[in-house]
């Protein structure tokens, strides 16, 4: 058999100059948006937070600015990114009761159906009303604020904590039921997902989520955390059990009375975003539309927050901060038959807290 014969390639043709010049300026490309990226990276990208995040969670716009740039000092930047210093002198006080009306009044029936509940002028620390209002009970869902307030809190203090920080979703949260928005194993969402769910649709999985994060991802740790600032702001016979105010796994309740709620709902008033969020009639997540649960938002004048709360023991509850004419009124009312009811008795009781001074 004779022997193959070998075949020759054709020889590659050489390559342009231009088509060299074309791919030498595209490595220069690439290697300076390297170097740029590199640069914006480990130099030039801002800490979480430091970008007024409390506009990005509240949909705001920042007007373009043409005055000339003043530099800052860092702390002037970072202090209000949450929270805005008081300017009540009463503010951290306790509550004065010199002048307060105990019990039901008769000219609203509504009290009768009150378990317990108290009405501050947060402006003077004047207690109008209250109804067993230093008794610790059960508090329901109104829990999350405390859960919120130390959100806010850690990211006062945590650069690595903001709006935008984003949070994956575990077994044990996707796992929370009743009220909720589920939460899947394995997604992610921004802080401010969270919060809304939280906030405004009461969503247990999601307080539960925050929960775990804050808690560096031991839900104990983080319940040990809720009791702990409690006691520093004076709560007697608070307890804490869940982040959510679900009954935990031996059914006790989350306790806490009107008037450690009302200091708590002080607290959080410090911080702008709060409002903004319990505020809003709805929001969303991922294509699922969620209402505001606080009906008193639809049918009162002033009202801006802050939390509402049911479980079977707690019934029908509600922390309320309403402002008018410049003057702002916390009502907590627990117990409630109904939310009917209770939306009815924070009409009254607001309206004749407003005409007393």
């Amino acid at each position: 058999m004779p022997p193959r014969k070998k075949i020759r390639k054709p020889a590659r043709p050489p390559m342009k100059r231009s088509t060299k010049l074309k791919l030498a300026l595209l490595v220069v490309i690439l290697i300076a948006a390297d170097i740029a990226l590199a640069y914006y990276y480990i130099i030039g990208r801002p800490k979480n937070g430091e970008v007024l995040p409390v506009l990005a969670a509240s949909g705001g716009a920042v007007a373009a600015d043409t005055s000339p740039v003043v530099p800052v000092p860092l702390a002037a930047v970072r202090a209000p990114r949450y929270r805005v210093p008081s300017a009540n002198p009463f503010f951290g006080t306790r509550f004065d009761y010199s002048h307060v009306v105990s019990g039901n009044i008769g000219s609203i029936k509504e009290t009768q159906r009150v378990g317990a509940g108290i009405l501050v002028d947060i402006d003077t620390h004047q207690v109008l009303w209250e109804k067993k209002g230093r008794t610790p009970v059960p508090v329901a869902s109104m829990t999350k604020m405390m859960t919120c307030l130390l959100l806010f809190e850690r990211m006062e203090r945590d650069d690595n904590v903001s709006f935008d920080t984003w949070i994956p979703v575990t077994k044990a949260a996707s796992m929370v039921g009743e009220s909720s928005v589920y939460l899947r194993e394995n997604e992610t969402f921004q802080v401010r997902d969270y919060l809304r769910a939280v906030i405004i649709k009461s969503a247990n999985d999601a307080a539960f989520a925050l929960g775990e994060y804050l808690g560096g991802g031991d839900i104990e740790q983080f319940v040990g955390m809720m009791n702990r600032r409690a006691a520093e702001l004076g709560f007697k016979g608070a307890e804490f059990h869940t982040p959510n105010g679900l009954p935990d796994k031996k059914r006790r309740e989350c306790m806490v009375a009107p008037e450690g709620m009302a200091v708590l709902a002080e607290r959080l008033l410090e911080y702008p975003a709060y409002l903004d969020f319990s505020s809003d009639r709805g929001g969303k997540i991922r294509q699922m539309n969620y209402a505001n649960t606080n009906h008193a938002l639809l049918k009162l004048d002033g009202v801006d927050g802050m939390k509402t709360g049911f479980t079977n023991k707690a019934r029908s509850c509600v922390t309320v901060s309403c402002k008018r004419s410049g003057r702002r009124l916390v009502l907590v009312l627990t117990g409630m038959p109904s939310a009917a009811d209770r939306t009815a008795c924070a009409t009254k009781l607001l309206a004749w807290g407003f005409k007393r001074r």
